[in-house]
């Protein structure tokens, strides 16, 4: 609704509300007219009821919409009433829109004093950081997506976000960033309007419900053999030793890159060669144990030297005191390796590839991945062709080993005939 302004009198109706000497047709030349008064004055249309004008002793002027509804006065600054940028005409304009509700009941006041109330998106956004903090690992990825594709909506009261803007934007930031960032964004919204419907017990339903997702191809980038020497050669030529050791031992760990940043000593035992993943810290909510290669205790051993082996393996002056963004690192690792599009996560998904290119069983890649369910890792299925073919190959061959050679023909000698 409009034509209020969040603004409303503290005291009600003015005390000279019924004054005959205060009605006139408003018009531009009647109010310019009006004296300086030494107290706030109230002049009173006889054109529309419920308009009015305010004029204080410094000369403002502006229209208000005064009228008894429902026992009591409602009193409220027309939005954008100053005068003279609102004209007598349209200020009518307004008080007759908001007559027309007061007709069907409702107190137009009262309704725009509950907006002036109601929660806007970051106020509701604020509140489900502070509950993600305590319930929710991603909390600061979903304040950067905030940052990043919502805040312009920051200042919106909830009841005001519908379902065809929330549409809208989702496409049009597709557009702008991409399908899986609007997605990302969409999914968001649409979490943090059920978190605070519910925990709020709002009148609201969720517009951003049932708004389908723009269709997504699934990436799985991963680094082939021909161009894994690239890419390790620009990690490795780094200057920043912290983001070498920190995408090496993505690559190969195949472990996510937040469980990596977040790695603490506590968790890590050398001498037996294993990293265990705390279910508070792993997506599953149940603790992961990952086996360290040697190349993996070579990075590890050699930073427990040179930072000691306790807190976190990544300590950093972050507010969480570990590594928190190598996208910059990240960037000049794919530059120097000339490759684009290539994402931290493809290093997870490299791990696996190769894994199943050496021939490892699925079941086993989602073991050492952190997997529960076999259709996560049956995305890696068809890398297994090769070492498939290959085993077959060789099984064939021993197959057909196995069998008789070719007997030698041995000539019969000539029969001998009777000649008659």
């Amino acid at each position: 609704m409009s034509g209020l302004t969040a603004v409303f009198h503290p005291r009600g109706a003015p005390m000279n509300a019924n004054a005959d000497n205060r009605k006139f047709s408003f018009s531009k030349e009647r109010i310019d007219r009006l004296p300086i008064p030494d107290r706030r004055t109230y002049y009173f249309d006889t054109k529309v009821p419920g308009l009015a004008l305010s004029i204080t002793p410094t000369g403002r002027k502006s229209f208000y919409f005064i009228r008894w509804l429902n026992g009591k006065t409602a009193f409220a600054k027309l939005e954008n009433g100053g005068y003279p940028a609102m004209t007598p005409e349209q200020a009518r304009a307004a008080v007759t829109r908001l007559n027309g509700e007061a007709a069907t009941g409702i107190d137009p006041v009262e309704v725009r004093r509950e907006q002036r109330a109601e929660m806007t998106l970051l106020e509701a956004f604020e509140r489900w950081i502070e509950h993600g903090k305590q319930h929710k690992r991603s909390w600061e990825q979903d304040q950067a997506t905030y940052r990043r594709y919502l805040e312009g909506w920051g200042s919106r009261k909830l009841s005001r976000l519908t379902r065809r803007a929330i549409t809208d934007w989702h496409h049009a930031t597709g557009e702008r960033h991409g399908l899986y960032a609007a997605n990302a964004a969409l999914r968001l919204l649409r979490a943090l309007l059920n978190w605070i419907i519910r925990a709020y017990d709002l009148k609201l339903s969720n517009p951003a419900a049932g708004i389908p997702l723009l269709p997504e191809q699934k990436r799985e980038t991963w680094i082939d053999p021909a161009t894994m020497p690239r890419l390790l050669a620009a990690i490795e030529g780094d200057q920043n030793p912290d983001m070498r050791d920190f995408f090496l031992l993505c690559l190969l760990t195949g472990a996510r890159r937040g469980n990596v940043q977040a790695m603490r000593w506590a968790d890590v035992d050398l001498s037996g060669g294993c990293w265990t993943v705390p279910g508070s810290e792993h997506k599953t909510k149940r603790p992961i144990t990952i086996p360290l290669s040697t190349p993996v205790l070579a990075i590890l051993q050699a930073r427990q030297a040179f930072h000691g082996g306790k807190g976190y393996v990544f300590p950093s002056s972050s507010a969480s005191g570990h590594l928190e963004e190598p996208k910059a690192a990240w960037k000049r690792v794919l530059t120097r390796a000339g490759l684009e599009g290539l994402r931290i996560h493809d290093l997870r998904h490299t791990a696996a590839s190769w894994l199943a290119n050496q021939g490892v069983p699925l079941t086993l890649i989602g073991a050492a991945l952190g997997h529960t369910q076999t259709s996560t890792t049956s995305r890696y299925a068809h890398l297994a062709v090769d070492p498939v073919r290959q085993a077959l190959e060789r099984s064939g061959n021993a197959i057909m080993a196995t069998r008789n050679p070719p007997a030698e023909v041995i000539p019969l000698p000539p029969t001998s005939r009777n000649v008659s």
